[in-house]
């Protein structure tokens, strides 16, 4: 998600734009990645919610005087529509980058949620299908709007020189790497994903699990699962990449076994980086890869599962160079990150003009 932000603010700032960002928490590594003249606030939000924050966050948004605030996900959501009750009426674009999770769909967070939105412009999804999914919810179609996640393919290039790729991230040259690029959240699943790599080891002598990424409420648990896994010596764990291009580069399939994707990021980075995916049937994926052109769709929901897919998906080296292929070709024809700032840059437009709403 951060990502997606960074990247529709570096398009579209000076351009017509000026931005501003507010972090409820902290900034975290992305903040390098901004232009040096957008604004970033950090309100330091502990636990729970903070009248007090509200009204920090509130006198931020009056020095700032946006005409847009853009919310993401569920907290921002919660605080600019309080903040706007303290500072005036700014529109507010809100995002959604992910399917509801079990908690969030129970009655009465369905009920705030719906009593949130009435109080925004408009809200976004990353794609059709997590669009089509808020509207079976009982959410207004109306107010809802996708615009599809975009990769740079300028930037995400597939490696001249794989084997030179693996070997500058300490893996064999001739390894077969399954990847995962995430941060250690509840929903991620990269306990179950160690478990099923542990089944196929075996049977995949070559095989190597690299492990991008950090941060999240399970990263030590999962460092103490991997440091206690009988194939630990085969599972790289590189930690936070600010620039995760050298890890595509040395992979050979990307997994994306998250229960509750939008439109994976990581995906269109690995895509377009020619790197197949094998994704959960989630919100999104089947959109994402298209009919077995980027990689396979599969229910990946238990450990075994997901070694079955495994299994199937390293059986032919064929398979894997034939899905290459097709992921970045996949990657650069549907997914472009011009269509991506095109499309915001429309929305926004279109909030401006749509005024207050109930």
């Amino acid at each position: 998600m951060e990502n997606g932000v960074v990247n529709v603010i570096r398009g579209l700032q000076g351009n017509g734009f000026a931005f501003g960002v507010a972090c409820l928490t902290v900034a975290g590594p992305f903040r390098d990645r901004l232009p040096a003249d957008v604004p970033v606030v950090e309100l330091h939000k502990q636990g729970g919610i903070s009248p007090r924050l509200v009204q920090r966050l509130a006198r931020s948004l009056f020095d700032f005087r946006p005409h847009v605030v853009h919310t993401h996900n569920w907290a921002p959501l919660i605080y600019g529509v309080f903040a706007r009750g303290l500072v005036g009426r700014f529109r507010i674009l809100h995002g959604e980058h992910a399917q509801l999770s079990p908690a969030e769909l129970l009655p009465r967070r369905l009920w705030s949620r719906r009593m949130l939105y009435r109080l925004v412009e408009r809200v976004h999804t990353v794609s059709q299908a997590q669009r089509q999914e808020l509207i079976s919810l009982g959410f207004a179609a109306s107010k809802i709007e996708a615009v599809i996640n975009g990769v740079d393919v300028q930037k995400f290039v597939p490696a001249l020189d794989p084997a030179a790729a693996k070997s500058a991230l300490g893996l064999p040259g001739d390894a077969l790497v399954i990847g995962m690029v995430a941060r250690f959240g509840l929903f991620k699943r990269h306990k179950e994903l160690v478990q099923a790599f542990e089944t196929i080891a075996e049977r995949h002598p070559e095989a190597r699990l690299l492990l991008v990424g950090g941060g999240g409420s399970l990263e030590q648990e999962v460092i103490h699962r991997v440091a206690a896994s009988p194939c630990k010596d085969r599972i790289k764990l590189t930690g936070f990449m600010a620039d995760p291009l050298p890890a595509y580069q040395a992979m050979d399939l990307l997994v994306v076994p998250s229960l509750n994707e939008g439109l994976s990021n990581a995906a269109l980075e690995a895509m377009a980086a020619r790197v197949p995916v094998l994704a959960h049937d989630a919100c999104g994926n089947a959109e994402l890869i298209g009919d077995s052109e980027a990689g396979w769709v599969r229910s990946l929901r238990s450990p075994e599962q997901m070694a079955e897919a495994l299994n199937f998906c390293l059986g032919s080296s064929l398979k894997l160079t034939k899905n290459a292929k097709c992921a970045r070709d996949r990657a650069s024809r549907c997914f472009s990150l011009q269509s991506m700032t095109e499309g915001y840059r429309n929305l926004y437009a279109k909030v401006v003009r749509a005024g207050w709403t109930h």
